[in-house]
C-alpha cells in the first residue's frame, strides 16, 4: 500500500506512479461528488439569511451595535463554526450620493441577551431549535451584551450617483468562498454591518454559510 511521499526526492515513473499520487508521490486532489456534498449530506451545514435589509444605525464592529446580520457560537455549544460562503447582493432606492460598503467583523464576545432566531439546516431546510445547530442568529437587532468585533474583510458595496435620483450603482449577487478561512470558536460572534445608516445606506440580501463541527 502506498502512503505516499515517505522523503523521496526523484520522480516516480511508469509502473511506480500509483493512482491518486503525483510524479513526487504527493496526494492529488480526487473529487467524485460536488465538493460541499459532504457536510451537508452529514447535517453539519447551516445558514442564515435575510433579505431587504437596510441599516437601522451604522455598524462598524462596535459594542452592543446593530449588524444587518449577526451569529453568535455560545461558549457552551462545544462546536466550532466554520465559514464557507458569504452571499451578498445591495440594491439602492434612491437617497443621497454615498459610497455604501458592507464588511465582516468577528471576535470573542461577551454573551449577547437579544432575542435570536435560528439557522437552517442545509440538509434538511428545517429552521428551528432542533435542527441541530445551537447557534443565535440576530438580523438587525441590537445585540445587547455584545463586545466590540473587529474588521475582517469587505463584503459587498455600492455607490448612489445622484441625490434624489434614485439612479445607483447595484453590484450583482455575489459568492464569497471563504473555504473555511475564517473559524468562529465558542464565545465568539460574526457580524455583517456598514458605516452608512438609514435608506441612504442601500438595501441588501445577505446570507452566510458555515459547518459546526466539534471543538
Amino acid at each position: 500500500m502506498n502512503l505516499g511521499n515517505q522523503g523521496q526526492t526523484e520522480k516516480l515513473t511508469g509502473d511506480l506512479l500509483p493512482v491518486s499520487f503525483g510524479e513526487y508521490a504527493e496526494v492529488l486532489e480526487t473529487q467524485l461528488e460536488p465538493r460541499y456534498c459532504q457536510q451537508t449530506y452529514r447535517g453539519q451545514k447551516f445558514f442564515y439569511s435575510a433579505t431587504n435589509l437596510w441599516s437601522i444605525t451604522t455598524y462598524t464592529g462596535n459594542a452592543g451595535g446593530t449588524p444587518f446580520v449577526g451569529l453568535w457560537n455560545p461558549s457552551y455549544t462545544g462546536k466550532n463554526l466554520i465559514l464557507q460562503h458569504i452571499f451578498a447582493a445591495s440594491y439602492s432606492y434612491g437617497g443621497n450620493v454615498v459610497t455604501c460598503p458592507v464588511a465582516l467583523y468577528g471576535g470573542p464576545t461577551n454573551a449577547i441577551t437579544a432575542a435570536s432566531s435560528n439557522p437552517t439546516n442545509a440538509l434538511t431546510l428545517i429552521t428551528s431549535g432542533n435542527n441541530g445547530s445551537t447557534v443565535r442568529c440576530y438580523t438587525t437587532t441590537v445585540l445587547s451584551g455584545s463586545s466590540a468585533l473587529a474588521y475582517i474583510c469587505s463584503a459587498t458595496s455600492f455607490y448612489t450617483v445622484a441625490t434624489g435620483t434614485g439612479i445607483g450603482s447595484s453590484m450583482p449577487a455575489t459568492i464569497y468562498d471563504v473555504g473555511g478561512a475564517i473559524v468562529i470558536p465558542p464565545g465568539s460572534a460574526l457580524a455583517l454591518g456598514g458605516p452608512v445608516s438609514g435608506t441612504d445606506g442601500g438595501y441588501y440580501d445577505l446570507s452566510l454559510w458555515w459547518n459546526e463541527v466539534p471543538v
